[in-house]
């Protein structure tokens, strides 16, 4: 996996890591700024790194955002397993 790779030092890895958090924090960026959440839920194959991926998203969108300071903004991550499905 992509993320194992990363956290072992592979080089390329964590280029395509580091890559996938700027976009997505770039995306919270802009759905915060627009929308002004109280939190936003990532679920799904990239928030099974856990800490590590969301550490790298929470260091991207700071900077692009205007609306809120990050202490009032919950960003959690949910398991595809754990989510509850109709």
């Amino acid at each position: 996996m992509v993320f194992d790779a990363a956290k072992e030092g592979d080089h390329l890895a964590q280029s395509i890591v580091e890559k996938a958090a700027d976009y997505i924090g770039k995306g919270l960026a802009i759905t915060i700024n627009m929308l002004d959440p109280e939190q936003i839920i990532l679920c799904g194959g990239l928030t099974l790194s856990g800490d590590f991926f969301i550490d790298m998203i929470k260091k991207r969108y700071p900077s692009i955002r205007c609306v809120m300071p990050e202490e009032m903004l919950k960003l959690l991550l949910v398991k595809v397993d754990s989510m509850l499905l109709p």
